[in-house]
């Protein structure tokens, strides 16, 4: 339902996101990247049947996604998206 509000420009402020995705941003300016892939922000998470289709569809798409990408960041450790 929040769709429309996190595709305005600054709708997720820096310090209002997990340390793990904060840390990721941070790597991708400091490597020079432009846009930055976060599956849990670009992939619906509610359980409306549009987000189940959503997720299929995003889902279908990974081979591609991580095929196309310059780079992959990987949360190896930490028990939260907190944990950095």
């Amino acid at each position: 339902e929040n769709e429309k509000l996190l595709q305005l420009e600054s709708a997720l402020p820096l310090d209002g996101l997990p340390q793990t995705i904060q840390d990721s941003i941070h790597l991708a300016r400091l490597l020079g990247f432009e846009h930055l892939w976060v599956d849990v922000l670009c992939i619906f998470q509610g359980s409306t049947e549009a987000d189940s289709q959503d997720r299929a569809v995003q889902l279908g798409n990974m081979r591609t996604i991580y095929r196309e990408s310059s780079a992959t960041i990987v949360a190896a450790c930490g028990e939260t998206a907190d944990a950095g």
